[in-house]
């Protein structure tokens, strides 16, 4: 799959995945509209570059998968490295962007004090290209590394597509969050509440050393 291929597999898994859970949000269809839509699909649009670049680092460092060192631990390790450099990442942002400076970029996406799924791409043309980078950084970081590894990549980069596709997604979805475990909720429906904690993503590790994750 080319880098085309795999925008069009998150598209698909937003669309799907996020109409479905949006299909289950009880009285939310007065928020779908078409500068919604407009929003969401210039967004996705938007993209098409960071999945450019993360292909290339993905030809460029991976190693074929037969006769590879595909060490599982390795690879959990790899996928790991990638959640917490994300979420580092997404909170550096996103702290930037409540800075009175950058606010305005970012007051867009705080439209829906009780989010659902498709908000999740309700934001500014600035913001998305910040969560390009959110997205894309952590993969130049752990794929350059990959050079003594040897890893097979390809199975971690299409999960990892999976992850930035229906993380957003799942954060944001209030009507998901009713039927999750309490201690495996997202907690940046609480952001959207109160908008001076839970900057990270739902990995939750820097909110916590930050000690953001408390009212």
């Amino acid at each position: 799959m080319d880098f085309i291929d795999q925008w069009i597999l998150w598209l698909v898994l937003f669309w799907k995945f996020g109409g479905f859970l949006y299909l289950c949000y009880e009285n939310s269809t007065d928020y779908v509209d078409f500068k919604l839509i407009a929003v969401i699909l210039r967004n996705q649009l938007i993209m098409i570059p960071f999945f450019y670049v993360g292909d290339l680092a993905l030809v460029t460092f991976d190693f074929p998968c037969e006769g590879s060192t595909f060490n599982y631990i390795l690879s959990l390790s790899t996928l790991s490295t990638l959640f917490v450099l994300s979420d580092l990442c997404f909170y550096m942002f996103h702290r930037m962007l409540h800075l009175p400076t950058f606010y305005h970029f970012h007051k867009i996406h705080h439209k829906y004090n009780s989010p659902f799924a498709f908000s999740s791409l309700y934001c500014s043309s600035f913001e998305m290209m910040c969560n390009g980078l959110t997205i894309l950084i952590p993969i130049l970081i752990v794929y350059a590394a990959n050079v003594e590894a040897q890893l097979c990549l390809t199975p971690i980069h299409y999960i990892w597509i999976v992850v930035v596709a229906l993380e957003p997604i799942i954060s944001h979805s209030v009507a998901l969050q009713r039927f999750l475990p309490k201690h495996i909720q997202s907690n940046h429906v609480l952001h959207h509440e109160n908008s001076k904690i839970y900057f990270g993503s739902s990995f939750g590790l820097i909110d916590y050393l930050m000690e953001t994750n408390k009212k």
